[in-house]
């Protein structure tokens, strides 16, 4: 079973689809979590799974970080994994974004990001999971697969449940 790592969007995944899943991945998946806090939480796992699959949000992207600095945190944590014996790192690259405040403030950002993680299947025991066949479509972004509001503020940053379900069943396909 793959142990998912990241913020509110798996989390979210979690609450709606447990199983097939290991079970530290809701101690893994942490709404608001950043990379370095995913970075601490990897190096305290007692238990090391065969298979891991990080997802990381935008909360790295919205504050004022070098994205560089992000990016060297973010590879160390794939390297900590594969040093500490996981057999296979799935990598997500960021999810597109329906929001058109955030697809302004950090789509360059998000851009960078995900053509560095793409490059990462490249080391041996990385593969890349992409979501974006799922959240694409040649107009843009499908914005009826986000959540148009979460606790009366305005999101499409969140997959909804529609949303959700595919991800899950792409990431069931995908996990060898």
């Amino acid at each position: 079973m793959a142990l998912l790592m990241g913020d509110s969007i798996f989390s979210r995944l979690l609450s709606q689809y447990r199983s097939g899943y290991h079970p530290l991945s809701e101690a893994c998946c942490v709404s608001g979590i950043k990379v370095g806090a995913l970075k601490a939480l990897a190096k305290s796992l007692t238990e090391i799974p065969s298979s891991v699959v990080l997802l990381v949000g935008i909360n790295d992207l919205t504050s004022p970080h070098d994205l560089s600095n992000v990016w060297r945190v973010y590879l160390s944590l794939v390297n900590l994994l594969l040093r500490r014996g996981v057999d296979n790192v799935y990598v997500c690259p960021l999810l597109p974004v329906a929001n058109k405040c955030l697809q302004h403030r950090c789509g360059s950002a998000r851009s960078q990001f995900n053509f560095w993680i793409r490059g990462l299947c490249q080391k041996r025991g990385v593969s890349v999971i992409s979501f974006d066949h799922i959240f694409f479509q040649e107009s843009g972004v499908k914005a009826d697969l986000y959540c148009p509001k979460i606790k009366n503020r305005p999101d499409y940053l969140h997959p909804n449940r529609k949303g959700l379900s595919q991800m899950h069943m792409w990431l069931q396909q995908s996990i060898v």
